[in-house]
């Protein structure tokens, strides 16, 4: 019977892990398929075991106790988040054609890697390397029939493979990227391994555009001219990246790189005039971006919160790093607020039931993505429930209860002005034969005048008369 009980367990486990592959292999196609189909190539499809492939090294680099060899290459320019080292934890082959044939995977393959990533889902890995140079080329390979994809978090793996068929493309096809009017989902990326701009390293770069031809055409360009459509057309500065001017761009590829991120919500213009082949050829279209896709919601920058009612700060749309900044103020009875960091760009906001007028909490966004930005939103109890909730009795402390206890003794009238904020006190006391009304505005005026040492706008009058 524990036999039976332990192999089930190891049957559904099984049945998971195989499920969250073809999940994350299923967004990554979908979307990559996306993108060859505005380019005219052959859609890929799902294959078992380039996924293993795909998973087995995403374990690998997950488990890497010095992840800062991720960030470096090799003496023959060969980044080391496509190599794996022997001995290591998780190995499974030192390159990808050892890996593929460890799993048994007998065709061509090509592999695409991000590691310490936020959002790793097939989909958004695909849209970050399509924004880049030298992965971009590799993705949109007409090659291409099959792909497998997997994720061990935060690191992420994409095998494509030729298959048995190896896919082509007419000998005079020729696309571009971004497709004629189509809308881009980036505009701009940082961080490619290699280094397509090594001359401003760790800065955000323009979204890529290029020009692909089919294998073995040559491309030479004479003239790659973009710019923001507008009143008053502004042209866009960058490099272009062909075979002549960069060793890694293949001799059927080239690029324009932008030298800073393009504009959200904007038009452009892109007219290229290249020989292929020698032949002179002249292409020209134009794109869109996005709106800005960074969004601190809600948007509001006061938000009345209801205490005993959660309230969720939450980031849209993140494209590169970001983070926040809590300061809470309130009376010290109130400082049970809560800012709990739900992750993934989510915070749960809680005032207590205790809360008053002066709770106050402020977030400050910080994000650093293509176009940098700082945000802040504050947080107040809600002026309703105020309005609404029944009245409290005051906490007086009891250097204040004692001081009353004394001007109760004394004789004649009697008055205690006092004044309160942020859990801290002052007060005023005075006695005589005069009238009470005269006494009351005399103590009352003296303790506006100390009220200001605590930040209080206003004092309130004791009740001597209480028992």
């Amino acid at each position: 019977m524990t036999i039976l009980k332990r192999y089930f367990l190891f049957v559904i486990f099984v049945f998971c892990a195989a499920a969250s592959l073809a999940q994350t292999s299923t967004s990554a196609i979908a979307r990559l398929n996306q993108y060859r189909a505005d380019l005219g190539l052959s859609q890929l499809i799902h294959n078992d075991t380039l996924a293993q492939t795909a998973l087995a090294h995403s374990q690998y680099l997950s488990a890497l106790q010095d992840r800062s060899i991720l960030s470096k290459v090799t003496p023959n320019g060969t980044p080391e988040m496509h190599l794996e080292r022997v001995g290591y934890a998780k190995f499974t082959g030192v390159t990808l054609g050892d890996r593929t044939k460890y799993q048994g995977y007998p065709y061509g393959a090509g592999e695409q890697v991000i590691f310490n990533e936020r959002d790793n889902s097939g989909a958004a890995v695909v849209d970050q390397l399509i924004a880049t140079v030298y992965h971009r080329s590799g993705l949109l390979n007409p090659a291409w029939s099959q792909l497998g994809a997997a994720v061990d978090t935060p690191d992420s793996v994409l095998v494509l493979g030729e298959g048995p068929v190896r896919s082509k493309v007419a000998a005079d096809w020729i696309a571009f990227y971004p497709a004629n009017k189509s809308f881009v989902r980036r505009v701009g990326f940082q961080n490619e391994l290699p280094d397509p701009a090594p001359e401003r390293p760790g800065q955000w770069l323009g979204l890529p555009i290029s020009v692909h031809a089919a294998a073995g055409q040559r491309l030479q360009v004479q003239r790659f001219n973009v710019q923001k459509l507008s009143s008053s057309p502004q042209i866009v500065s960058g490099k272009v990246l062909d075979s002549t001017r960069d060793r890694l761009i293949n001799s059927n590829e080239a690029f324009f790189l932008p030298a800073t991120p393009l504009e959200y919500a904007s038009e452009y213009e892109v007219s290229v005039q290249l020989l292929v082949n020698q032949a002179a050829r002249t292409l020209s279209w134009t794109f869109q971006t996005p709106p800005n896709p960074f969004n601190v919601l809600p948007r509001n920058a006061v938000i009345e919160v209801t205490p005993g009612t959660p309230q969720t700060l939450e980031l849209e749309g993140v494209q590169g790093n970001w983070g926040w900044q809590v300061n809470i103020t309130g009376p010290q009875n109130a400082q049970q607020i809560e800012a709990l960091n739900l992750g993934k760009g989510k915070m749960q906001i809680n005032f207590p039931n205790n809360c008053g007028a002066s709770c106050r909490l402020l977030v400050t966004v910080k994000h650093e993505g293509p176009h940098p930005s700082t945000e802040q939103r504050e947080f107040i109890t809600s002026k309703a429930w105020l309005a609404g909730r029944p009245a409290q009795p005051v906490a007086y402390p009891k250097e204040l209860i004692a001081a009353a206890e004394s001007v109760r003794r004394q004789s004649g009238v009697r008055a205690l002005a006092y004044a309160s904020n942020e859990g801290r006190w002052i007060w005023s006391t005075g006695s005589g034969s005069g009238s009470q009304a005269e006494l009351n505005q005399n103590v009352l005026s003296n303790c506006v005048k100390q009220a200001t040492q605590i930040g209080a706008s206003k004092c309130e009058l004791y009740p001597l008369t209480a028992p």
